[in-house]
């Protein structure tokens, strides 16, 4: 019995240790919806060519690559999606509308509208980021946002459901 309980308290105190490291500004890896995320946000930049917004585009959407196969990053100061909060027992959905709020750095700011705001708050609540309930409205918010995107590696793996290979995104709570 004793040996379950140090187990336990070990496992927990790594858990602990591990969530504090992230709290206190530790990157924290995207998951599958890394490449959805990657792809809203390239759309939006006012820092990224056409050219670039176009082969993400491409290797997002699984389409032949039109230039030279490249390795793009994004950057993003912080994103802040916000959501009409549903009620006490709904969940979130379209109806409630989203409206995000992305800052790209430079005071250079985008406010994203449905439908491409719903689709950013979905991919970042898959992708980790958890709600945060305000007056009348629910935020999922990150910061610091830095993505690879790799062509070669996009066009050469196929897409199995809703991974893309490619984005290697990492990013921080608020």
């Amino acid at each position: 019995m004793r040996l379950k309980t140090i187990a336990i308290a070990s496992t927990l105190c790594g858990s602990l240790l591990a969530t504090a490291a992230l709290a206190d500004g530790g990157h924290q890896p995207a998951s599958g919806d890394a490449a959805k995320m990657a792809y809203l946000l390239a759309q939006s930049s006012p820092l990224l060519t056409a050219a670039r917004k176009t082969a993400i585009s491409q290797d997002f959407n699984g389409a032949p690559l039109s230039g030279k196969p490249r390795v793009h990053r994004l950057l993003v100061a912080s994103v802040v999606c916000r959501v009409r909060n549903p009620g006490m027992e709904e969940k979130p959905t379209k109806t409630h509308g989203a409206n995000c709020l992305i800052g790209y750095g430079r005071k250079k700011a985008v406010m994203l509208r449905e439908p491409e705001s719903w689709d950013l708050y979905e991919a970042m609540g898959a992708g980790g980021i958890e709600d945060d309930a305000g007056m009348g409205h629910i935020v999922r918010a990150l910061r610091k946002l830095d993505c690879k995107i790799d062509d070669k590696t996009a066009q050469s793996t196929p897409a199995t459901g809703d991974k893309v290979a490619g984005f290697d995104c990492r990013f921080q709570d608020y």
